[in-house]
């Protein structure tokens, strides 16, 4: 091996040394003695946070809960209100509760204020909040004679991880339709591909993973083309087995799909449940409408 051949592999390896060294998960602890004896101590953010520009929205949003906790002695704090005034863009909880610790240090809060922070609303501000809505565009698959079509329009919900962490395989059930319950009827990632008729289809994609701010979409309703299902007919496509089927809802002996209620979740994320009547537009598009 030649002298500039080792002297790369050096710098590579010292570069993956130090690299390794500054993980974004790294946090430094800072200790404090309070004045009863109690050592309380608080973790700095990591520092990717810093890189990313994020702290600055961090430090505003600590100083709003911490004026939202202050005088209240850790009792009856709106935990849906904290959440409301922790920005949706600000994804580093750790800012904030580094700051909530040092006002604890300070004596802006007291230990019970504190104490409520951090088992009831830390909590919280990690769990991640999904948002559901019905896909305000028009979808109609072109008319492509290379390929077969197995709807002629659909619809589909659009799913956002509105604050909080990543979320991973984020999923969408529905659950009722027309207001009845008929079974569990798991929804594909929307795709082209799951709605044209090939000798061999892809397997349709059922769950995604969902940074802050990140959006999906889920195919929620198809119009029949006759071929799975009768002509004109609404219809609710799903994933069993690998493989795309189609359910008509039947109202009084009559195949007809008003509404359905679909549930939306996600690994540390709570669930959302929403429920979307369904329309035709004086055009022919199909429209959900939440309800």
């Amino acid at each position: 091996m030649g002298r500039t051949t080792r002297v790369i592999l050096l710098l590579l390896v010292l570069s993956l040394v130090a690299s390794s060294c500054s993980l974004p998960s790294t946090r430094k602890s800072d200790e404090y003695k309070l004045k009863d004896g109690t050592t309380v101590r608080c973790s700095e953010p990591p520092p990717d946070v810093v890189v990313k520009g994020i702290r600055a929205n961090g430090e505003i949003a600590a100083e709003k809960v911490g004026n939202l906790l202050k005088g209240t002695g850790g009792v009856g704090v709106d935990i849906e209100r904290i959440r409301q005034e922790v920005s949706s863009d600000v994804a580093a909880f750790e800012v904030i509760e580094y700051r909530i610790c040092l006002q604890y240090v300070n004596g802006v809060l007291s230990k019970e204020e504190y104490r409520s922070f951090t088992e009831r609303i830390l909590p919280a501000l990690k769990t991640s909040q999904l948002g559901v809505e019905g896909d305000p565009y028009f979808n109609v698959i072109p008319k492509d004679q290379a390929l077969r079509l197995k709807v002629t329009k659909f619809a589909r919900i659009k799913v956002i991880n509105i604050s909080g962490p990543r979320v991973t395989n984020v999923g969408a059930v529905v659950i009722k339709m027309n207001n009845q319950v008929e079974g569990r009827f798991r929804l594909a990632v929307s795709s082209v591909d799951t709605l044209l008729e090939r000798p061999n289809p892809p397997a349709p994609q059922i769950s995604v993973d969902l940074n802050p701010g990140e959006d999906a979409y889920f195919d929620a309703v198809i119009e029949c083309n006759g071929k799975t299902c009768p002509n004109g007919k609404l219809a609710i496509p799903y994933v069993d087995n690998r493989q795309i089927f189609v359910s008509v809802p039947v109202i009084q002996g009559v195949e007809l799909l008003e509404n359905f209620t679909v549930r939306v979740s996600g690994d540390m994320a709570s669930a959302v449940i929403r429920t979307f009547s369904v329309k035709s537009s004086t055009k022919g598009y199909l429209v959900l409408q939440a309800k």
